[in-house]
């Protein structure tokens, strides 16, 4: 993150950061569903 807040100021970084850990843990609750889908299959 250093060499991303020489270019950007603080809140565009904290903006990025907030986007990616939305992503990663959509990312994340996707991959956790198709492994309850998987051991469960008479949910899906």
């Amino acid at each position: 993150m250093k060499y991303i807040s020489q270019y950007l100021s603080q809140t565009a970084v904290n903006v990025f950061a907030r986007i990616m850990g939305l992503i990663l843990a959509a990312i994340a609750i996707e991959i956790i569903a198709n492994g309850i889908k998987g051991l469960f299959p008479d949910l899906a």
